[in-house]
Order: structure tokens, then sequence, then C-alpha cells
């Protein structure tokens, strides 16, 4: 049981990041339609949404953080006002800040899988 949870919260984070490239790219290229777009952005907010409630952001600061910092990403990757240049390093960023806390949480995860 847990072991489904380490992978699907695995895969969970992968899409996120992955989406968030995607519509970011998206929105500096003005390549696409707004409704294609708000499409996309959902979503990466129903990827947000399930990510955190995987996290017990209460009871564990790795977490906490983690829940934040993919927040954090999803309000970026649809922030239209933020410069390219700027946006893409704040995007490189995050991922390596998500990607390290969720390292944390997984590592942490899998003690507890060994343990039992």
């Amino acid at each position: 049981m847990r072991e489904k949870w380490l992978n699907d919260l695995r895969d969970q984070i992968k899409d996120l990041i992955a989406q968030a490239e995607e519509i970011t790219g998206e929105i500096i290229q003005h390549r696409i339609l707004n409704k294609e777009l708000n499409s996309k952005y959902r979503k990466l907010v129903d990827s947000e949404v399930k990510i955190r409630l995987m996290l017990t952001g209460l009871t564990d600061e790795h977490h906490k953080k983690l829940g934040q910092k993919v927040s954090e990403l999803v309000k970026l990757a649809g922030n239209e006002k933020i410069q390219a240049e700027e946006k893409q390093s704040q995007l490189f960023g995050l991922k390596d800040e998500i990607i390290a806390e969720a390292q944390i949480v997984l590592k942490d995860a899998w003690k507890q899988v060994l343990s039992h």
C-alpha cells in the first residue's frame, strides 16, 4: 500500500513538472489559443490538488514544504506577467527545490515501508 503511494506521488510530481514546463513554454511563445491554455492549466491545477492531498503537511515539515513549492510552481506557470527569462529561471529553481523535497519525502516513506 505504501509502495503504491510512493510510486503515485513520484508520478504525480513528474507529471506536474512536465505540465508546468509545457505551459510556461507556450505562454512565453504565445503559440496556442487561450482556450487550449486554460484546459492545460486546469490539468496542472488538478495535479497540484492530487499531490497536496497525498501529503500530510500538518504533521511533517517536508510534506508541507513540498506542497508549498508545488503550489508556487503552478502559480508561476500560469503567470503571464513575468518576463520570459525570469520565468524560466524561477521555473528551473522551483523544479530543483520540488525534486529535492520530494526525494526527502519519498526516502522517509520508503524507510517506513522497509520497517514494516
